[in-house]
């Protein structure tokens, strides 16, 4: 499969040449190289093809999917604005964590996890125009601990 048929099947948007190494590296895909300047062809496994499929079942996993937004949130903020300094929540979403198994978190999950930690007293609202959040102290514990924060 051509590299533009690979991106639009599996809806992907990173650099498909490294992808596609990468893939080859564990065993997800074989390469056909072709000689020039040309990308080589991307054929998945066996093996790639159950990842993907077993990525596209985890994306479903709303609990899971929940668990990480929270988490890793609380940790972006914290390494983000360590000292306690307000910022605007939506910067997270330019960052790899803000996806989860391949796909951007949705907005909804996101302020559920904003609910979530308001409520733990692990951040607090600051703004509303942009939305701003701090960590809280509670939260700074909860960020140092490596665990997923839960009450």
């Amino acid at each position: 499969m051509d590299n533009a048929r690979f991106v639009e099947e599996h809806e992907l948007t990173e650099d498909v040449s490294v992808l596609a190494f990468q893939l080859e590296q564990r065993g997800l895909a074989d390469l056909a190289r072709t000689f020039g300047s040309g990308a080589p062809h991307v054929h998945l496994t066996d093996e790639g093809r159950g990842a993907v499929h077993d990525l596209k079942n985890l994306q479903k996993d709303r609990a899971a999917r929940l668990r990480h937004t929270t988490d890793t949130f609380l940790r972006w903020l914290y390494d983000t604005v360590g000292d306690r300094s307000p910022t605007n929540l939506g910067l997270f979403l330019d960052t790899p964590g803000a996806f989860f198994a391949g796909a951007e978190i949705p907005q909804a999950d996101l302020q559920q996890a904003l609910v979530h930690l308001a409520q733990n007293d692990l951040i607090e609202p600051i703004g509303a125009a942009p939305v701003t959040v701090a960590v809280t102290i509670q939260g700074v514990s909860c960020a140092l601990s490596a665990a997923t924060c839960r009450p």
